[in-house]
């Protein structure tokens, strides 16, 4: 990647590692000259570059001019804002425009040239060459020009000339050598780009959401807890036993310890010598006498790969003993006192960053030499987790109980193991609060670890085997997918995927109005301000601000039970500058009231409540703490079953009340603007000076920060209560975010984490007996070896209460993983949206839906199953973030979204880093004249006439509006990304090269709007952020003429943004309104598989959408390891083709390898009759020539079995004790017989062999004997005697179609005989009668008949033949324009030879250009310009009459096949069973004893194959049959009632004719009708509409 400007920045550290790049450790600093050097010799490439392709060189040529086109489109609405340059720049685009047509073919110049290279491309390189030298004079005229024109955007004709001038050159460039000395873009990059955010956010979950969880944990005190009591009875409390977390080590990266580095590396390498091990295991006990040269070559290399692992092995030892020794040293070293312990306590981190990256040079080495071993594919074949060893470092608190209310308890603090390392802090002078920054220096050994387990892996996280690899070979060898993104993780064998929620937006005060607010208590308003503070950690709280009716305000928040507290008894607890109430009274009401407004009544009421309670004649926020506190412990001690308070029990308190004040504000109240400190220990006895010098000037500014928030947010609540500004909801993408995956784990992690300590606390402290207890208090003061005994232990007591404590301490979150269920116990403390469906099933039908599921976002369970249409509309403020067409069509539509292909997911850098900082100074840089609370101005300067500026939740202070718009100009401009090494020509800015300063969101609302006013500024992780060109900068040069700036959801709605280039015009002429961005192309508001739509944009919306499912529904090329996979269904397309109408984003992603349909020649014809309302006909020879043929391939796990005893042993064997074998079909080992090579076996035959599937009813699938075990007395030697043989015929084993075995992948092993196998099966699924298919605009039906080409009609021009006939009443209801321009535009490129783009809004007038360019060139080659062409019919020969419109369309195969739709079910009519009360047809799904539903293609289906009665059966008689009283006379069936003549006779009459009178006359029938048509009827009438039916052919 090219490199990045200085603003820009590095990339996320977390994406940018990869398992083959030696990463320095998050600990350690920049690594030296001689470091580097140590660690070239494990330097080694695995990702080489590449030579591009020639047909790669074709691709780039074609879109390259498709953007050549594209500009002068743009330049030819823009043309008027701008006269720079004059007549000749005009006269460039114009000859632009019409060269570009030629460049794209010219029938003159299609041969090769002498030099065998296509004639073409030296065509279009001499054109090129002229436009670009052309280009360079006029930019040189207009640099000179600009200061003299006239233009309504500065610098746009100027802009617009550079941007062409680039393209000039890259095609130049592309055309100027071969294509084998240029290196291949690459398309796989960008794919991984798209769904970087959830390989990204995982990175980031062990790199910095689980330090700045360990981190939160310490600075609020967080302890896990348990009382100890003494020997007597009943039990009386003597301490407490409290343990704290220092540290989590996942896998080999990121590296904190070298240890544990070196403990996970030797971890994984023993677990890849098992594998090997097993597999030559396997290979011996499969020896064959026809491969023994195979056999002998494949141990050969797994002695290879053993003995690396050996070699691996060795050195990691080596390296381990001597950094044991090394840690000795440097302990020796710091006793000596001859040099500070800071300076070598950094000396010790340094050389363990190098320890460190040796580790994992040689694991990562190791592990790529092992790849197929070390592979996900591995763990899918096998039905294991690909997952990574995990452990917690901890440490003790002990606190002992004082003798009485005066004595002060005693505490002692435990790091490691080491007793020297106690007597060295002795001798230094070191507080036990201090000891924990100096626990590095005792060797590492002593460390206490505790195993967690194995923790799921990420494909293609940071210690995935995958990462940095060669997607091509490399993915080869280890059995995986080319175009592998990874973004999911492998649970015993399935691919589980982790969905992206979108929730409210953090860290902002939104106004949110509702009825159910009212209902919390009797006098709460419908109204409230939350805010929802996400953590560092990225553990998240809400926070409610409620206003009552009272005239009080309500902070509450939720802790599996609610919390309600007065919010000035908060905000006088956080008042630490010692405000005044006339102080708050000016802070809530200055610049905030008018004449007519009760603002400042209401904050009178709301101080008046304040001052009725008893505390407040309290003056000083430690007592208002400690008030708080109380609350928070008297609470906690009359709860049965929710305890949360750490180191406390009821028969002695460890803290003072004001410290557990403390906690709960530092926990639960805008946790997000907590600092990096700690809070220090208050004894409960502590004297009124150490509480007023308890808390350090740190803590002081947090208190006041949060005050300040309060202060800003308590005065929206009343402004929005008063009605000055409105209801902002959650419910629109402006106030959402992304719930990311890292957001998900960390809280899976916390609850298991917190789990499994707390049981481990709790058996510890109830096998500690006093003596241990009384011993460890005292180690202080003890000799060596007496604190060495009483240290072990205590590691005893340790290693024995996590023996203890069941077999996975991750279970929540694999169970989280694995099932998708997240349910939280009472004590945890983590915002959880939702209890399940978190987890969902990768799903590879095809690669776009697999692709897709990583692009989608989902409202939660508990919107999808709302049934409000309001929060599934699609809201103008989620214009290009999300796909306005691709959301399924059901109960999920508007509830499960799709990403576009140009929306990135915001990255913030890690607290106190270096980007961290780079990003503060820009932001400080633009707000230095902010007003906030700690300079010297008086309250009314500070509001009157300002807004407040909020930066991620904390309110910095206060600037005027003018003020306000400039800082969000300013830093708007320095986030823009303006180097051409950064956005290359197609405009894709890599992932890599955005950093968090460019994904900084800047909101600036002004006074006056419905939004509460103020600048907001964004830069944490979670936003949807998309790029957009701004139109007028001062770029001149090497910089990019049009820089990218990256916009957030609700930054973009304060914004105006050119959808197409004719907006810029427009909006000038007739409103006078310049905008300030414009899109970058027209598709990038698309999602990924609604851009691959050709002419997207004419088309109507639901047929868009419905093309967006059925792609996900297309049996098309799937996978490229079918032959390894365990699904248990497969589709794919033998034969699918490269699209001839095709878009740039099917170029710059490679979509051809994945293609989903191929082009066939479609007429639009009504024809035979059989192609009514959504059926095709299909060509039957071009079937046969294997058009739209699939197959599907089927996986089982079968494990060997008979009748027999438990204690039997049965295997798969197929050798009778003679040798014979017990059947010929099977192999020795009573398996199916691998296929034959062809060219290796003199008896191959293609046309027996492969012809025909070889499985059918009788034929055998495997053999399973039952096996003795003995010692044969004569040689000594284990021996093996099998009996009961027992054949499995394919009609036992699957449904009876005929099949082929794919292939055979033996799992396990018992001696020389394989138990369990994996056979894959592949059924072939030739189109047949019923199938369904599809265009790609939405087009779907079934297929009724087959028809011989012979029959066909076909063209008098040149006698083609159509492939799909569909019937012209398709296109006038569904509006699908696009479908006809496609088959037009395709059939122009099949004409010409060359393959056409397509993209969405690439030709923009109000005139249908595409369809007049087509036409014409179509015109020019001699056809007809509407694409119609005479046809002659097949059958009788003669011409017909209409001429009708042939042309080539993509066609794609679904999944609904009638060979998997046999199935019948038991009657199911109202009658009987269960119906849908308001039709009376059956209702819907197996599960509820529903009905086969047929609906129209089922019913064309049936009618294809000539079953009407079967039609009339399922549509009626056993379906909503009812009976009705018709009459003949008017054909009312509304209108009859029933008349009394006597009290024993009745009879029907008609109110509305009178038919029906007398008793004999016969004009009422009764008819059979379906309940349906009374129900239509019904409807009908209640509007007005009269419903007459036709009882005969005389009637009416």
């Amino acid at each position: 990647m090219s490199t990045k400007n200085s603003v820009v920045g590095s990339a996320s550290g977390s994406h940018a590692s990869t398992a083959g790049e030696t990463v320095t450790s998050t600990r350690s600093g920049t690594s030296s000259r001689h470091s580097r050097q140590r660690r070239q010799q494990y330097d080694y490439v695995k990702n080489p570059s590449e030579p591009m392709t020639a047909m790669e060189r074709l691709k780039l040529v074609r879109c390259s001019i498709a953007r050549l086109r594209y500009l002068g489109e743009r330049h030819r609405h823009t043309s008027k804002l701008d006269t720079t340059g004059g007549d000749r720049l005009l006269s460039f685009f114009e000859g632009l425009r019409k060269r570009v047509l030629k460049l794209e073919y010219n029938p003159r110049v299609v041969a090769k040239s002498k030099v065998g290279a296509p004639k073409h491309l030296d065509y279009i390189r001499g054109h090129a060459n002229a436009l670009l030298g052309e280009a360079s004079t006029i930019i040189s005229e207009c640099e000179q020009a600009m200061d003299r024109s006239e233009a309504v955007y500065e610098g746009l004709a100027y802009h617009q000339l550079q941007d062409t001038h680039r393209e000039l050159e890259n095609l130049v460039g592309l055309l100027s050598g071969a294509p084998s000395d240029m290196e291949s873009a690459g398309s796989l990059k960008l794919l991984a780009d798209l769904v970087s955010p959830h390989v990204a956010e995982f990175d980031a979950f062990a790199e910095q959401r689980v330090p700045e969880f360990l981190q939160e944990l310490k600075n609020e005190g967080f302890l896990f807890s348990s009382v100890i009591n003494d020997s007597q009875q009943p039990a009386n409390a003597i301490g407490l036993l409290s343990v704290f977390i220092v540290d989590v080590a996942i896998g080999v990266r990121p590296g904190r310890s070298a240890r544990l580095v070196i403990q996970h590396a030797l971890h994984n390498l023993a677990r890849l010598k098992s594998r090997v091990d097993k597999a030559d295991l396997t290979l011996g006990a499969e020896e064959d006498s026809s491969n023994n040269e195979h056999h002998r070559m494949q141990s050969l290399e797994f002695e290879v790969i053993r003995g690396r692992l050996r070699e691996a092995k060795e050195e990691l030892e080596r390296i381990r003993d001597k950094w044991d020794h090394d840690e000795g040293d440097i302990f020796s070293r710091a006793g000596t006192g001859v040099q500070g312990l800071q300076s070598i306590i950094d000396a010790k981190r340094v050389k363990e960053s190098t320890v460190i990256e040796e580790a994992q040079a040689i694991h990562d080495r190791t592990v790529y030499a092992c790849l197929p071993f070390a592979s996900p594919q591995y763990c899918r074949i096998r039905s294991e987790t690909y997952s990574q060893p995990c452990h917690v470092r901890v440490g003790f608190k002990f606190v002992a109980k004082g003798d009485g209310s005066v004595s002060r308890t005693k505490t002692q603090l435990i790091y490691n193991l080491m007793p020297e390392f106690l007597i060295l802090m002795r001798q230094q002078g070191i507080a036990p609060s201090d000891q924990e920054r100096f626990a590095t220096l005792a060797p590492s050994k002593y460390e206490l670890w505790l195993s967690l387990g194995e923790l799921p892996e990420m494909v293609l996280g940071a210690r995935c085997a995958l990462r940095g690899v060669n997607q091509r070979l490399d993915h080869f060898r280890a059995l995986e997918e080319q175009k592998e993104v990874g973004g999911y993780f492998v649970l015993r064998g399935g691919e589980r995927i982790l969905r992206n929620l979108i929730l409210q937006r953090c860290n902002v005060p939104l106004n949110i109005e509702r009825e159910r607010f009212a209902t919390v208590d009797s006098f709460f308003s419908p109204r409230a301000v939350i805010i929802r503070c996400k953590r560092p950690s990225g553990l998240t709280v809400q926070n409610y601000f409620y206003y009552a009716t009272k005239g009080e305000v309500i902070f509450t928040f939720a802790r599996r039970v609610v919390w309600n507290i007065p919010a000035l008894l908060v905000l006088s607890a956080l008042n630490t500058r010692h405000r005044t109430s006339l102080d708050i009274y000016k802070l809530l009401t200055i610049g905030l009231t008018n004449g007519r407004s009760p603002h400042a009544a209401r904050v009178e009421a709301l101080l008046q409540h304040h001052s009725q309670m008893p505390y407040s004649t309290l003056d000083n926020f430690l007592d208002y703490l400690a008030v708080v506190g109380l609350m928070y412990r008297r609470y906690h001690e009359s709860s049965f079953i929710f305890r949360f308070l750490p180191q406390y029990h009821t028969s002695f308190a460890t803290q003072h009340d004001a410290w557990y004040g403390l906690f709960m504000l530092r926990r639960h109240m805008l946790p997000h603007l907590n600092t990096a400190e700690a809070t220090p220990d208050l004894p409960p006895t502590a004297t009124s000076r150490e509480i007023r010098e308890w808390l350090s000037t740190g803590l002081q500014e947090e208190l006041a920060a949060k005050f300040d928030a309060l202060i800003g947010i308590l005065r929206q609540l009343l402004v929005f209560n008063d009605g000055a500004t409105g209801n902002q909801g959650n419910d629109v993408l402006a106030y959402q975010e992304v719930f990311t995956v890292s957001q998900v784990l960390i809280g899976a992690f916390e609850v298991s984490l917190m789990k499994t300590m707390g049981a481990v606390t709790f058996r510890m402290a109830g096998q500690l007996s006093p003596e241990i207890f009384q011993a460890t208090m005292c180690l202080a003061e003890t000799p060596i070896r007496e604190a060495a005994n009483t240290l072990e232990k205590l590691n005893q007591l340790l290693e024995y209460s996590c023996r203890n404590n069941g077999p996975d301490p991750l279970i929540t979150l694999n169970r989280l993983l694995l099932t998708g269920n997240f349910a939280l116990d009472r004590e945890e403390d983590f915002y959880s949206p939702q209890t399940a469906g978190w987890a969902v099933m990768t799903e590879h039908l095809n690669f776009y839906r697999s692709f897709e599921q990583l692009m989608c976002v989902h409202r939660g369970k508990s919107i999808a199953e709302m049934r409000s249409s309001d929060v599934r509309r699609y809201p103008c403020e989620a214009y290009g973030f999300i796909c306005m067409v691709h959301s399924p069509d059901g109960e999920d539509c508007g509830v499960l979204n799709h990403l576009s292909i140009s929306t990135v997911l915001s990255a913030s850098p890690r607290v106190g880093s270096s980007q961290y900082k780079i990003l503060l100074a820009f932001i400080e840089e633009e707000l230095k004249n902010v007003r906030n609370t700690t300079s010297l101005i008086s309250c009314v300067d500070q509001l009157v006439g300002t807004v407040p500026v909020w930066l991620e939740g904390r309110l910095l202070g206060y600037l005027s509006p003018n003020e306000a718009l400039s800082a969000s100009k300013a830093l708007t401009q320095k986030k823009a990304l303006r180097s051409r090494g950064v956005v290359g020509v197609t405009g894709i800015v890599r992932r890599d090269s955005i950093s968090s300063l460019n994904t900084m969101e800047v909101v600036y609302i002004p006074p006056g709007s419905k939004d509460p006013m103020g600048l907001y500024i964004f830069y944490q992780y979670g936003r949807l952020m998309r790029p957009v060109l701004q139109i007028e900068s001062p770029s001149r040069g090497g910089d990019l003429p049009f820089p990218v700036v990256y916009l957030g959801t609700w930054e973009q709605s304060w914004r105006d943004i050119a959808a197409v280039p004719s907006d810029l015009f427009d909006g000038f002429d007739q409103l006078r309104r310049k905008y300030e961005f414009m899109e970058q192309n027209g598709f990038n508001i698309l999602s990924f598989t609604s851009s691959t739509i050709p002419f997207f944009e004419h088309n109507c919306s639901p047929r868009n959408l419905f093309q967006c499912g059925l792609s996900k529904q297309t049996a098309g090329t799937q996978l490229q390891t079918q032959a390894w996979r365990r699904d248990a269904k497969l589709f794919r397309m033998y034969y699918p083709q490269r699209y001839i109408s095709r878009t740039l984003p099917m170029d710059y992603f490679g979509l051809d390898d994945v293609s989903l349909g191929v082009n066939a020649v479609v007429a639009i014809l009504a024809y035979t009759g059989y192609d009514l309302d959504d059926a095709m006909i299909l060509n039957s020879t071009a079937k046969q020539f294997g058009m739209l043929n699939a197959g599907v391939t089927v996986a089982k796990i079968v494990k060997a079995s008979g009748k027999g005893d438990s204690n039997d042993v049965f295997v798969f064997h197929n050798c009778l004790p003679d040798g014979q074998p017990f059947t010929p079909e099977l192999d020795r080992h009573g398996l199916p017989k691998k296929r034959a090579v062809p060219n290796a076996t003199a008896y191959f035959s293609f046309d027996t062999d492969h012809k025909y599937p070889s499985l059918r009813d009788s034929s055998a699938v495997y053999c399973c004997a039952k096996r003795f075990e003995y010692i044969d007395p004569l040689t000594n030697e284990k021996t093996y005697e099998y009996t009961r043989h027992q054949i499995t015929k394919w009609r036992h084993f699957d449904k009876g179609e005929d099949a082929w075995v794919h292939s055979v992948i033996p799992l396990t092993y018992d001696g020389p005989d394989p138990t369990s196998v994996l056979v894959l099966f592949r059924i072939p699924r030739p189109p047949v009668i019923g199938d369904k298919f599809s265009s790609r605009h939405g087009q779907k039906g079934t297929l009724p008949l087959d028809i011989r080409s012979h029959d066909l009609p076909f063209s008098t021009r040149d006698g083609i033949t159509p492939d799909i006939i569909i019937n012209p009443h398709a296109f006038p209801s569904r509006m699908t324009v696009g479908m006809v321009l496609e088959m037009m535009g395709a059939k122009l490129g099949c004409i010409q030879g060359r393959l056409c783009d397509h993209s969405a809004w690439s030709v923009i007038d109000e005139q249908p250009r595409s369809a007049k360019t087509i036409g014409d060139a179509l015109e020019a080659l001699g056809y007809n310009r509407y694409g119609r062409e005479k046809l002659i019919d097949g059958i009788t020969g003669e011409e017909i009459e209409a001429e009708v419109l042939v042309g080539i369309s993509g066609y794609q195969r679904l999944r609904h096949m009638v060979s998997d739709k046999w199935q019948a079910r038991a009657r199911t009519d109202s009658h009987t069973h269960r119906a849908v009360t308001k039709t009376g047809q059956p209702v819907k799904g197996r599960k509820r004893h529903g009905g086969v539903r047929v609906g129209e293609m089922e019913r064309d289906a049936l009618l294809s194959h000539g079953v009407a009665e079967v039609v009339i059966d399922r549509l009626l008689h056993v379906s909503d049959k009812t009976k009705a009283f018709i009459c003949v006379e008017c054909g009312s069936m509304l209108s009859i009632y029933e008349r009394h003549a006597t009290e024993y006779s009745t009879w029907k009459t008609c109110k509305f004719c009178s038919a029906g009178l007398h008793e004999t006359d016969d004009t009422i029938a009764f008819v059979e009708i379906p309940q349906v048509l009374r129900l239509w009827a019904t409807e009908l009438t209640s509007v007005g509409i009269r419903v007459v039916l036709k009882t005969s052919e005389t009637s009416l």
